[in-house]
């Protein structure tokens, strides 16, 4: 029940794009979902941005078991964030073809990237999938400085901006 529950949460909170080719996609029963023992792993680079820039974040499936794991395929994949102060937030998955899965055999990895959009607001941001907040990133969000007033700018010795001699 708990593996159920586990894909169930993960279909609905895990979001990608792009293309993986060479990846067999199948329906199966949800129950042989994410069913046997796995590694989960992320990272993003670059590991700081400034809100409104992008950074990829990488999401790693390995098959540590001894039979054939299914793990939900790069669309049904939905990362989720959390930032210091501002709540959290996800991207919601993007298929829209039906519920597929990924075959990956024993000791095999499959590696997804997605971009994600850094959010605005003060405060680092943790990226983890929806329903394993036990496997998350640090995003360090880099504070823009304010813009400065016109009238707070250093002036030269005739009074006039640095700007203003054009």
């Amino acid at each position: 029940m708990n593996r159920l529950l586990l894909a169930c949460g993960l279909l609905l909170s895990i979001a990608a794009s792009g293309c993986h080719s060479g990846l067999v996609e199948q329906s199966v029963p949800l129950a042989d979902v994410l069913a046997g023992p796995y590694a989960l792993r992320l990272s993003v680079n670059p590991k700081s941005a400034s809100p409104g820039e992008h950074v990829t974040v990488a999401v790693e499936f390995e098959n540590t078991g001894t039979a054939t794991l299914w793990i939900p395929r790069r669309q049904e994949i939905c990362l989720s964030y959390e930032q210091d102060g501002a709540g959290n937030g996800h991207l919601p998955p993007s298929a829209c073809d039906g519920l597929r899965f990924v075959k990956v055999s024993p000791g095999k990895t499959v590696r997804y990237e997605n971009d994600f959009g850094v959010p605005a607001g003060n405060g680092n941001v943790k990226l983890f999938l929806l329903n394993r907040p036990d496997v998350s990133v640090p995003l360090e969000v880099k504070k823009s400085a304010p813009p400065v007033h016109p009238s707070l700018e250093p002036r030269k010795k005739d009074g006039s901006l640095p700007s203003a001699g054009r």
